[in-house]
């Protein structure tokens, strides 16, 4: 058969054009609307994130359709009677040039989000940001191979409706119910991927592997043979090579977490700037790390002069690269959301950080309204009062008397405002004892 003749004669032809509409209406209907999708219109753009964020809802649309498209192909051949004929090919490249279309349709369905996402965005992929997109276009594969062996046993007007409902639940049932280690092997990434985060193909290779060990043992089983015995051997090596892959990819996926699969962070490209401290802001994220160096050097420099003792890390290190593992901070070296910060409240919300952070009591827990008006007074001394008075109104809700500790807290750091610097010093130090002193008390005078 000529391959406009199979495209045209192809169950797959007539599926391609309503997998494409409903690729695209789902896309700008539900995709764009996202969380993680939107934070990368706004500017924090970061390739595996917007390929997984793209691809992530056809899993359980691609893999249903490969199998069902698979299944009927290969009942129209044997309807066809293309076995009975003299063997002219192998039956291998047969089913392949009937299940191109089928596999142009499955791989379509998984790439159009994908090019779609990166073009809205506006963000060139790299090769490891692809490796979601090419574990599913695998898997895709293993399906077909799977529905072909199955629509070539049974009847397809059974076996094709029937694989379509039954890979659209088990790969959709895979994410939300337990055994957890279903969803490590059913060709559907969960948890999806942090700014910073890249999926190793360590992570994807039992999706694949699961998957395709079924498919392979099926395209072996099919293997025309003379004589009997060599038909059981070749059968029986197919399923046990099959059984100990499928055991092996338990056994790797059992001690992983049920939600997040093993993922690898640090890899993202950064700029850096300033000096003491040094800023670094991961690439493609919109902030600027002279403008963030400039606005944290001005509030050390701020509260170095009002008196308070200040500790200057040697570098800051923008925690948007590092993905849902944080890295820890030390005196020296400073792990923050510098970005995020700056999108969310430019540089005030970095005055505060530096705020939070440099004001220090010397117990562990403080009482309601000194520790905040110690903090109220270093942010009004380093220009980020906004930023936390707005953040208490929401904080001291948990309290039954809220406005009344922000009149208090207001009515101190006026009070204090009012004083010399070196008066002012003094006061922020006493505030510092009395929040430990009198902790759990009554101190709204």
């Amino acid at each position: 058969m000529k391959t406009l003749t199979c495209l045209r004669t192809s169950a797959a032809a007539w599926i391609a054009p309503v997998c494409i509409a409903v690729v695209t209406f789902y896309f700008f209907k539900a995709i764009r609307d996202d969380p993680a999708y939107s934070e990368m219109r706004d500017g924090l753009e970061w390739a595996p994130t917007i390929v997984d964020a793209a691809v992530a809802p056809f899993y359980m649309f691609a893999y249903p359709i490969a199998a069902a498209l698979g299944s009927w192909e290969a009942g129209r051949l044997k309807q066809g009677g293309v076995w009975a004929l003299a063997p002219a090919r192998s039956r291998f490249r047969v089913a392949a040039h009937a299940l191109l279309p089928v596999l142009a349709t499955g791989w379509l369905t998984l790439t159009l989000p994908v090019v779609m996402g990166l073009i809205d965005i506006g963000v060139w992929p790299s090769i490891a940001s692809l490796n979601p997109l090419l574990m599913a276009m695998a898997v895709v594969v293993a399906y077909i191979v799977i529905g072909f062996a199955i629509g070539s046993r049974f009847n397809r007007v059974i076996s094709a409706p029937l694989l379509l409902v039954c890979v659209f639940y088990l790969v959709g049932w895979s994410a939300t119910n337990n055994p957890a280690w279903q969803r490590h092997l059913s060709g559907k990434m969960s948890g999806g991927v942090m700014i910073g985060e890249e999926i190793p193909w360590s992570t994807l290779a039992p999706h694949i592997l699961f998957t395709g060990a079924i498919a392979a043992a099926l395209a072996i089983a099919w293997i025309p043979t003379r004589l009997a015995w060599q038909r059981i051997v070749l059968r029986t090596a197919a399923v046990l090579a099959a059984a100990v892959t499928m055991v092996s990819c338990l056994r790797t996926v059992q001690g992983w977490d049920p939600y997040f699969a093993p993922r690898v962070a640090g890899h993202v490209p950064t700029r850096c700037a300033g000096e003491t401290p040094r800023v670094c802001i991961p690439d493609g994220t919109g902030a600027s790390p002279a403008a963030a160096a400039k606005e944290i050097r001005d509030s050390f420099q701020r509260l170095d002069k009002a008196g308070v003792t200040v500790h200057v890390p040697e570098s800051i290190e923008d925690t948007l690269g590092t993905g849902r593992v944080a890295a820890r901070s030390t005196d020296r070296h400073w792990h923050m959301p510098v970005s995020k910060q700056w999108h969310n409240g430019g540089g005030e919300l970095l005055r505060l950080s530096v705020v939070l952070h440099e004001v220090r009591f010397a117990c562990r827990f403080t009482d309601v309204v000194n520790s905040r008006s110690a903090k109220l007074w270093a942010a009004t001394v380093a220009g980020a009062d906004k930023p936390y008075i707005a953040w208490q109104k929401q904080e001291l809700q948990q309290y039954a008397n809220p406005d009344e500790v922000m009149q208090v807290m207001n009515r101190r750091v006026a009070e204090a405002r009012a004083l010399s610097p070196e008066q002012q010093k003094v006061w922020y130090e006493k505030e510092l004892a009395r929040a430990c002193k009198d902790a759990g008390k009554d101190t709204r005078s």
